[in-house]
C-alpha cells in the first residue's frame, strides 16, 4: 500500500525531527559554544521534512528493500584549527590534513537509513606574530617590579591536532543510474582530541626589562631563536561536538563491492584546547604558545576536502 508506506514516512520523520529538537533545546540550556546546537537542528529538521515530501512525491508503488554496510574512507583537505588571534599582529594560515575511518550503515529502505563510524583526523594550522606583547612583573605583595616589552620578529608557529572522531547521523540515498546512486548525510560529530602540539619553525623573540626604581633604563635580556627546535604540547579537553555534512557518489562494481568518493565538512562547534589566560611568552622567558595564551580565546577544528 503506498498510502501506508506514506504514512511510515510521516512518522519516521516526526521520531527524527524530535530527536533533532531535543538536541537543539539542550544546547540552548547549557548555552556558550552548545548553543549552535539549536540552529543546526533546525536545518537538519527542514531538510528532513525536504526529504519526506520528495520520498512521497517519488515512491514507486514496488517494494522498498532495507540494506546495510561496511564502508574504509581515507579522506583529505583543509583540515585546520579555527581561531581569530585578538592583536592584528598574530595571524592565522590554514594547513591541509587527512584522516582514515571505518563506517556502518543501515538502511531501512531504499533512501532512508543511519549510520555511525570511527577514525582519526590531523588538522595543520600555521600561526605568526609579529607585534610587541607588554606585560608586568609583580613582587609577592602584588606591587610591580619591571615593565617587561617581548618583541616576535617572523615568529612562526606550526600548529598540529589529532582527533579520534565519531560520526552519528541521518543519510538518505537515490538511484541516479546504472549501479550507481547520490547519497547525503548529515548529523552530529563527537570527538575525542588525543594530540596538540606546536613547533617553531622560524623567527625571534626579543625581550626586553624597565625596572620600576629605574624607570629610564632599558634591561636587554636574552633571544630566543626559533631555531633551537622550541615545541611543547597544548593542554587540550577530554572531548568535543560538532556536526559533519557528506555529499558523493556510489558505484556499485559487483554484488556487496563498490566505490565512494564525495565532498565533506566537519566542524568541531566546541572548544578543543582549554582556555588560558597567559601572555605568549612569560615576563621570565617561558615560551608558551599562541593557542595557549590570551590571544586566543576558542579553537575549533573544521575541515574541507574530499573523501
Amino acid at each position: 500500500s503506498t498510502s501506508l508506506k506514506a504514512d511510515s514516512y510521516h512518522h519516521l520523520s516526526d521520531s527524527l525531527s524530535s530527536v533533532g529538537s531535543i538536541l537543539g533545546i539542550v544546547g540552548i540550556i547549557i548555552g556558550g559554544n552548545w548553543a549552535i546546537l539549536d540552529p543546526i537542528a533546525c536545518i537538519i529538521i527542514a531538510l528532513l521534512f525536504l526529504v519526506s515530501i520528495s520520498t512521497f512525491l517519488c515512491l514507486p508503488a514496488s517494494a522498498q528493500f532495507a540494506g546495510n554496510y561496511f564502508d574504509v574512507n581515507v579522506s583529505g583537505g583543509v583540515q585546520t584549527p579555527s581561531y581569530s588571534p585578538m592583536d592584528s599582529g598574530v595571524s592565522h594560515t590554514s594547513g591541509i590534513g587527512g584522516g582514515v575511518s571505518i563506517g556502518y550503515k543501515h538502511f531501512f529502505n531504499d533512501n532512508f537509513g543511519i549510520g555511525t563510524g570511527f577514525g582519526v583526523s590531523f588538522y595543520n594550522a600555521y600561526g605568526k606574530c609579529q607585534f610587541v606583547e607588554r606585560d608586568s612583573i609583580m613582587d609577592a605583595s602584588n606591587s610591580k617590579v619591571a615593565d617587561v616589552t617581548t618583541s616576535y620578529m617572523q615568529w612562526t608557529e606550526k600548529q598540529k591536532f589529532a582527533q579520534l572522531e565519531i560520526p552519528i547521523g541521518a543519510y538518505y540515498q537515490r538511484e541516479i543510474g546504472y549501479k550507481m546512486s547520490f547519497q547525503a548525510g548529515g548529523g552530529l560529530l563527537v570527538g575525542f582530541p588525543v594530540g596538540a602540539r606546536y613547533y617553531i619553525t622560524e623567527g625571534n623573540i626579543q625581550q626586553s626589562f624597565v625596572l620600576s626604581v629605574n624607570p629610564d633604563k632599558i634591561e636587554p635580556s636574552a633571544t630566543i631563536n626559533g631555531d633551537n627546535e622550541c615545541s611543547g604540547d597544548l593542554e587540550r579537553k577530554n572531548a568535543t561536538l560538532g556536526f559533519f555534512v557528506d555529499l558523493g557518489l556510489h558505484k556499485w562494481t559487483k554484488k556487496g563491492v563498490g566505490f565512494y568518493t564525495g565532498l565533506f565538512a566537519r566542524y568541531t562547534a566546541s572548544d578543543v584546547l582549554v582556555p588560558k589566560t597567559q601572555s605568549i611568552t612569560n615576563p621570565n622567558g617561558v615560551y608558551n604558545g599562541i593557542l595557549a595564551s590570551n590571544q586566543v580565546t576558542d579553537v575549533n577544528l573544521l575541515a574541507i576536502g574530499l573523501k
